[in-house]
């Protein structure tokens, strides 16, 4: 597949049966693909974030410096969800599982409930008439889909409630009596209730940001800041419910952010950097006091580090390079061209592709040449998906 600000396009598909899927084989095919529509139209391959893929994506950036491997960012976040939600019980993991075992609890019990009723045709039909909306039964290789269980339970509880007390469900005799009684027992348990709107509030933003990315619009040069945003209101949701300062210590928070920065570690890029310095917007007033601890790019030495490799990557010759260098400070100090008030005043106003696009230098040739050291990169990030 190939996606750009026009849309997702299938290029071709591979029959890789009976063939060695390592890194070369991997990588081979992707470069193949890359020759087709032209290394110079690529600025990043996305692709899954195991072990073999990493390396083909190695080996892609050793081809071509200026495409850069990237996992999908949508897939990481589910990963992130399902190792919150569902944490293994090893010995590396031991905190993890200590804290967040209690979820698996209330996820396994939310599983129970929605097969014990839709697995039997008059149970199914009982809850028919008290919830008006279907007890999906989300496959696991949907994104989040223990989280958007637990959103439909959590939308026809009064409905459930209902049920459990109505005639028809005490009268009902089963063969599994006891399943029935826990299931009863469970609906009827506003504890378990608490459990399950606490779950889904301080996953909340993990979930805003994963159907956030999920989409066909280009969303490269918003991750960034879109990561650090959810993890402070992660933070702030769980310091709330446990009635903490912000400066005291959460042992549960500390094990999910741990499980939240992992991740991001594995799967941030250089890139990622890049079009996040130069979004407009990140540079206004505006954004800098909508969070606490937000400083400007120029002050960020990660952001500065990584967007450099990016640079250098772009433009091996040194003085190629050291043209995009001043380029970017003219456009974080709003100094030179873009000193013209309309440019400082609408970085907030406007969308990243409708600034540069409004924005261009002024039409003389050696401007030109120089605009296409930032703009052209800027394009190309922001029409990423």
């Amino acid at each position: 597949m190939v996606a750009s600000d026009a849309g997702a396009m299938f290029l071709k598909a591979v029959d890789g049966s009976g063939e060695y899927k390592d890194k070369n084989y991997i990588a081979n095919k992707i470069l193949d693909v890359i020759k087709d529509v032209g290394a110079q139209n690529v600025v990043q391959v996305i692709i899954d974030n195991a072990p073999v893929c990493k390396a083909a994506g190695s080996i892609v950036e050793g081809v071509h410096p200026h495409i850069f491997w990237k996992p999908c960012v949508v897939h990481t976040l589910n990963l992130a969800l399902k190792n919150i939600c569902d944490p293994k019980n090893t010995e590396s993991n031991e905190a993890a599982y200590s804290e967040c075992s209690w979820i698996s609890k209330v996820v396994d019990d939310a599983q129970l409930i929605r097969n014990f009723i839709i697995n039997h045709s008059m149970r199914l039909s009982m809850s028919q008439q008290f919830v008006n909306l279907k007890l999906l039964a989300v496959v696991e290789t949907r994104f989040a889909s223990t989280i958007i269980m637990l959103k439909r339970l959590r939308v026809v509880k009064q409905g459930l409630l209902s049920m459990v007390i109505d005639e028809q469900w005490i009268s009902y005799r089963d063969d599994d009596k006891h399943r029935a009684i826990f299931v009863k027992d469970t609906i009827s348990n506003d504890s378990w209730w608490e459990k399950v709107d606490y779950v889904l509030s301080f996953t909340s933003p993990i979930y805003d940001m994963l159907r956030a990315c999920d989409t066909n619009q280009p969303t490269l040069h918003l991750v960034y800041e879109k990561w650090d945003s959810m993890i402070e209101q992660v933070k702030l949701t769980i310091f709330q419910h446990e009635n903490k300062e912000l400066n005291q210590h959460s042992s549960f928070y500390d094990v999910v952010y741990s499980i939240l920065i992992d991740i991001w570690t594995k799967s941030n890029t250089p890139l990622h950097c890049l079009a996040h310095s130069l979004n407009p917007r990140y540079y206004c007033e505006q954004w800098l006091e909508g969070a606490p601890n937000r400083v400007t790019l120029d002050m960020d030495n990660d952001i500065c580090m990584e967007r450099n490799k990016c640079l250098r990557s772009y433009f091996p010759i040194a003085k190629e390079r050291l043209e995009a260098y001043a380029e970017i400070a003219k456009f974080a100090s709003v100094n030179g061209e873009l000193a013209q008030y309309d440019c400082s005043q609408h970085r907030w106003d406007l969308e990243h592709r409708d600034w540069w696009v409004m924005n261009k230098y002024s039409n003389s040739s050696h401007n030109k040449k120089k605009m296409m050291v930032v703009q052209e990169v800027s394009r190309k990030l922001v029409e990423a998906p």
